[in-house]
């Protein structure tokens, strides 16, 4: 085998810390036999951080804030809105189901829109509190959503504390193996009753949404459904003690 097959085989990050000597920080870790630094837990996050070429444009350092920034932006699409309005659609709304943001990052990303022109501000009186904030899409915020949109998505993330339990079902008692999975089934049946029709007002695109997340739900009830067996049949007959 050739040396640097083999060096690539033991380090996985050998060629990317051979090519980039000069700025991977990776060469200042303690090194190997072959020359590389030595693997271990730490090297993904180092090796990401500092190797892989940024999905974001060249000088974009604040990413989180200009995700956030692209996020208001939609919302504004649909129409003026406070600050809270927009993180209630985040955090029970439309967009609930497609990414995050919080009251944190949002306000800062508001602020930062006005200042660019994308967006603008408009203070109303209350009573007794202080001036409610009404933000409004301008026409250069919709075209800069609309530049933005054009970037490369990144890939989508997927969690599920369902899935990190059945991993371990040959250490849990089968009743409870069962359970989850009722449990699981009936969550997504709502969802799935929930999502049968459309709101009124739902755009186009909103609707597309809407189907592909009823799409998702149903394929994954009718897999749980003839393939609980599977998880079932490992599980313990009796009450397991990890």
């Amino acid at each position: 085998m050739r040396s640097s097959v083999l060096k690539a085989r033991i380090y996985p990050c050998y060629r990317h810390a051979a090519s980039h000597k000069k700025r991977c920080k990776l060469r200042r870790l303690p090194r190997g036999p072959l020359g590389n630094p030595k693997c271990s837990p730490y090297i993904g996050p180092i090796y990401r951080s500092n190797i892989v070429p940024s999905a974001r444009p060249a000088g974009n350092k604040d990413s989180l804030s200009m995700q956030v920034t692209t996020l208001c932006l939609g919302a504004l699409v649909f129409g003026e809105a406070t600050g809270y309005e927009i993180n209630k659609m985040f955090e029970d709304g439309p967009f609930s189901h497609f990414l995050d943001a919080s009251y944190g990052s949002i306000y800062p990303a508001l602020t930062r829109l006005t200042e660019e022109g994308l967006v603008t501000c408009k203070a109303e009186p209350q009573e007794r509190r202080p001036d409610k904030k009404i933000y409004s899409l301008t026409e250069k915020g919709r075209k800069s959503l609309s530049e933005a949109l054009q970037q490369t998505l990144a890939p989508d993330k997927f969690r599920s504390e369902f899935l990190f339990t059945v991993l371990f079902a040959h250490l849990l008692p089968r009743s409870r193996v069962r359970s989850l999975v009722d449990q699981r089934l009936a969550a997504m049946k709502e969802k799935v009753e929930e999502m049968a029709q459309p709101d009124e007002g739902d755009t186009p695109g909103m609707d597309f949404a809407r189907q592909y997340g009823l799409a998702v739900y149903s394929a994954s009830i009718q897999f749980l459904e003839h393939h609980r067996h599977l998880i079932e049949e490992i599980a313990t007959e009796e009450e397991a003690h990890v």
